[in-house]
């Protein structure tokens, strides 16, 4: 009788691998499918995958639904919203529920790691830590004067003897700082599976939080060495003194004070020789689960095959003097006379990526440099250089609603949540530095009747 139900069980759990094993393969082709053109691809992508079988770990054999609701309320959300980011969360949700209805309860730390690979990550690390790095230069410029180095910051550009350095996306951007988090989630699994511990959400959030933290403060030692040194982006050691700072300064320090300054708790992990409960739950008690999902992902999905156009009425029938007007088939308005060239970007949502100068310039080969936020007039705007081969033009952008004119990203995002009136990101390009603010001051008007 024991043989008999020992045999039902083994063919019963062959039936819940196969199953999920299908659902994941489904998902993941059918993401892949449909958000073809929306594919995020960078050494943290394939870092974090690399590692990903160590920092996965079952806790249980007991089967969880705690990200199914998590998946449904994602999924409903996107039958309203067209948003990459909220289909990749979706898709992320509906596996990890798959993996732990198949084969038992995960840790938590799956979570974080799927988070930090996400596009929607590397584009406010990108985006948004632009202050940071600003503040990093002040800071940088500041210290080195006080040493007795003859040093000045313009934005995010440092110069000491005449010799320029800027603190670009590379010295405080996507790459070191997810780079640190993937290590630390490394880390911390390492120490999982050595204490048979289980980190809450709320302690990998906190860890994850000093990892970063000592991330920045390594970013900025590093922008110290590189300055004194004059170690320039095409300098062999470039590289190797970003190594030295994110081991020497974040990743050490932090295993020290996981291995040393913890007193770890009672393990809260069953070991395998513990007898972790078995769920014996046939297949059909996940079947409506699955299909609700592959419903939600098959009805969504289609739409990412095309790329949806918000068109602004206002942008349609505006006609500036001395200026040729178009309006783009992703629904931009591109203003340009001998001198000028404008672009005015329709209204994002509050949760929503915008057409961000840094990253559409950039597409087309330039190199944004001195970029510095500055007055110009009675209100703020960001301005750079643009680079490419022997070409140099000048350009200025900020966030305007008619009403209000900004360039602070939780400024205008919150304003848009909270009054649900858009701002429309504008783009200003000339050859030359007194012409660009001579064209911004004729512009910045504009909106004041819209």
């Amino acid at each position: 009788m024991k043989q008999l139900e020992l045999s039902f069980w083994k063919k019963e759990n062959g039936y819940k691998s196969a199953t999920g094993i299908g659902m994941i393969l489904i998902l993941v082709a059918g993401y892949t499918y449909f958000n073809y053109d929306n594919q995020y691809f960078s050494s943290s992508v394939f870092l974090g995958l690399l590692f990903s079988p160590y920092i996965f770990r079952w806790t249980s054999q007991a089967i969880s639904y705690r990200f199914l609701w998590i998946a449904l309320v994602l999924g409903a959300l996107l039958c309203f919203r067209h948003s990459s980011s909220l289909f990749y969360f979706f898709l992320v949700a509906s596996l990890l529920f798959v993996l732990e209805s198949t084969w038992g309860k995960l840790n938590n730390l799956p979570v974080f790691l799927l988070a930090l690979i996400s596009a929607l990550i590397g584009h406010v690390v990108y985006v948004w830590s632009f202050p940071i790095r600003l503040q990093l230069s002040s800071w940088a410029a500041k210290c080195l004067s006080i040493i007795g180095m003859d040093t000045t910051a313009s934005g995010n550009t440092i110069i000491r003897n005449g010799y320029e350095f800027s603190v670009d996306p590379a010295c405080m951007g996507l790459n070191m700082l997810v780079t640190a988090g993937i290590l630390g989630l490394l880390m911390l699994a390492h120490f999982e599976r050595r204490q048979r511990y289980t980190f809450s959400m709320l302690q990998t959030g906190a860890y994850l939080s000093v990892i970063l933290l000592l991330a920045v403060v390594a970013n900025f030692i590093r922008l110290l060495t590189l300055i004194v040194f004059r170690i320039g982006p095409g300098h062999p050691m470039h590289s190797g003194v970003g190594l030295f700072s994110l081991l020497v300064y974040a990743l050490i320090p932090f295993y020290l004070w996981l291995a040393y300054g913890n007193q770890w708790p009672e393990r809260n992990t069953p070991g395998a020789d513990e007898g972790c409960i078995v769920n014996r739950a046939v297949v059909h008690r996940t079947i409506f689960p699955y299909a609700l999902l592959l419903f939600l992902f098959l009805y969504n999905g289609p739409k990412f095959l095309s790329t949806p156009v918000v068109f602004d009425h206002t942008l349609s029938e505006l006609q500036l003097p001395g200026f040729e007007s178009s309006l783009l088939e992703n629904g931009v308005l591109k203003l340009e006379n001998e001198v000028t060239l404008v672009y005015i970007k329709p209204p994002a949502g509050p949760l929503q990526g915008t057409h961000d100068p840094r990253i559409c310039w950039e597409g087309t080969g330039y190199t944004f440099t001195h970029i510095q936020r500055r007055q110009i007039g009675e209100e703020e705007v960001y301005t750079a250089r643009l680079e490419k081969d022997n070409e140099t033009l000048y350009t200025a952008w900020w966030f305007d609603n008619g009403r209000e004119q900004t360039v602070r990203e939780w400024r205008w995002r919150w304003y848009t949540l909270r009054s649900g009136r858009g701002f429309r990101l504008v783009n200003v390009t000339t050859a030359g530095a007194i012409e660009l603010e001579r064209e911004v001051m004729k512009l910045k008007d504009i909106w004041s009747d819209k």
